[in-house]
Order: structure tokens, then sequence, then C-alpha cells
């Protein structure tokens, strides 16, 4: 098992919106199971290409599968998402999350006619993650690499990791087919979004210090990595 664990960039203020997204999947995801009612919003607030409401566009991201499917956008989100909070601010990253979401869906429902819901925020943490490779391109995202008698921390540039999981889903957008589980559509569209909208971010402020961008190589790091690998190892 693969997980990702954090990036070698300072937080300069709390996270609170990445938190709160994260606290609300869970309670959503927990809430349906819990009560019986999964499968019925599955159904009834999952977007579906061609629908009538565009709010199922904003309720289908917060909507999952089972407890993998959410556990995985969970992490990737944290690894992205605390450090894209603080550089883009509270206000505006929430518009992007719900930017790259929307766009995600959009690209999805132009690929397939099938009535089928689609479920989950991975679009939406594509773009998180695509606007983390533009802004942080040489960023070291930090795994854990997980066997039932074996635990090894590692690190990976987020061009190359994040670069080569875009080309992956792009592949099997193309030849995975519309009866695919996985919306490969929405995690490419929604990848694409995200470094699109920060490059038109980046460049409308180009010449002014971006918020959470100036101190990134003088504070102190998210993880330190020579500990943690001693801490992983021990155990």
């Amino acid at each position: 098992m693969l997980i990702p664990v954090g990036v070698n960039r300072p937080l300069i203020r709390f996270p609170k919106v990445t938190i709160g997204i994260v606290v609300i999947n869970v309670i959503v995801h927990f809430g349906l199971v819990l009560t019986g009612m999964h499968e019925n919003m599955v159904y009834r607030l999952g977007y579906v290409s061609g629908a009538e409401s565009l709010l199922t566009l904003i309720t289908a991201m917060f909507l999952h599968g089972d407890l993998l499917h959410l556990l995985g956008n969970c992490f990737f989100f944290l690894v992205a998402g605390l450090k894209m909070e603080d550089t883009l601010g509270p206000w505006r990253f929430i518009l992007f999350y719900v930017a790259c979401g929307i766009a995600a869906s959009a690209l999805h429902a132009s690929m397939t006619t099938m009535p089928i819901p689609m479920i989950g925020a991975s679009g939406a943490i594509a773009g998180v993650l695509g606007g983390f490779l533009v802004m942080y391109p040489y960023s070291q995202v930090k795994f854990l690499f997980i066997l039932p008698i074996y635990i090894k921390a590692f690190s990976i540039s987020a061009i190359v990791v994040w670069g080569f999981w875009f080309i992956r889903e792009l592949a099997n957008m193309f030849f995975a087919g519309e009866n695919s589980a996985i919306a490969f559509g929405a995690h490419v569209g929604g990848f694409a979004a995200g470094m699109i909208w920060t490059l038109g971010y980046v460049g409308w402020n180009r010449g002014e210090e971006l918020e959470g961008v100036a101190v990134e190589q003088t504070s102190k790091i998210i993880f330190v990595a020579d500990d943690y690998d001693t801490v992983i190892q021990k155990k």
C-alpha cells in the first residue's frame, strides 16, 4: 500500500477550509452508511450527465462509494490542499476547489451518455493536485510504502509523481471506455482546470508576493524526513 503523508512546504496559517472539507466528507459518508441511506442518496444527489438539477454538481463532491474511496481522496487532498489553501487564502481556495470539481464533471459528462451517477471529490482534488504542480513543481511529496512486515518512507518530486499520475489518467480516459467504474475524464478535467486556474492566478499576481509562498524555503517544513524515517524504521 502506498500512502501520501506530506510535503516539504511550510504552513503559515491553519488550513481551516481543507480540514473542514475533509470533516464534512467523513461525516456525510458515515452518516449515510449508518442510517442506511447511502445508496438512495447516491442516486438522488450524484451527478448524472444531462441532469436537470445543476446542484448535483456540488452535492456529488461530498459522496463516496466506499471507505477506501473516501480515505484515498482524503489523503491526497490533505497532502496538496493544505499548502494550496495556505497559498491562495481560504476564500479563493473554496472557489478554486468548487470550480475544479465542476470542470471535472463537465468533461466527464461530455464523454458519456450513461445514466449512472458520478460521485466523489476526485475531480476537485485532481484540480488541487494540478494547482500544486504549477505552484510547487519541485516540492518533495512524501509517501509511506506499507507491507505487513515492512514500512518505508520516501519522497518524490511533485512534477514526477503528479505528472505521471496525470499521464496515466489521460491514457485511461481514452482507452477505458464509458463503461468504466472510474470517471477518468473527471480526473483529467479537474487536473487540467487546476493547472489553468493556477497559471492564471500566478500570471495575475506577477510581481506581487503570493500568500504562503515567500517563506517556503526558510520556515520549518511540515514533515522532517530524516526523523520521520527513523521513527518508522524502529517500529
